[in-house]
């Protein structure tokens, strides 16, 4: 058995991976030390995406748009109260009535049904998938 600190001990299960190597060993720079081989700003993102605030269904109106781009191929996504939308358009039906968390949820499904985009949407809580 192994303690830390005061009366926690017991077993446990520790796997550990390799990460991002960040520096190399540099046995010439004083003696031994390290080398910063990569680095990163924190205020960076570390993901390549963006956030899409979706306003309540009152807030839209029949023929707004949006366009989302993978960097090779552009789409255009039209709110829609009848179906029908421009020929270029994907429509996303909407009613006046819908909450923005079932906005949301149009958008995520028209982007991930979009046959042309190399995009994934995903929903920023789990609670509203």
């Amino acid at each position: 058995s192994f303690s830390f600190g005061f009366g926690n001990s017991g077993e446990y299960q520790l796997e550990v991976r390799p990460g991002t190597e960040f520096a190399i060993p540099n046995p010439s720079f004083f003696g031994s030390g390290q080398t910063l081989t990569r680095d990163f700003d924190t205020n960076d993102r570390h993901s390549q995406s963006i956030t899409l605030v979706a306003p309540p269904g009152s807030q839209l109106k029949d023929g707004d748009t949006f366009t989302i781009s993978d960097g090779s191929v552009t789409q255009r996504f039209e709110f829609t109260t009848d179906a029908f939308s421009d020929f270029n358009n994907q429509a996303i039906r909407f009613s006046i009535g819908d909450s923005s968390v079932r906005i949301a949820q149009l958008i995520r499904a028209a982007i991930n049904q979009s046959a042309t985009l190399d995009v994934e949407a995903a929903s920023a809580s789990a609670a509203r998938r």
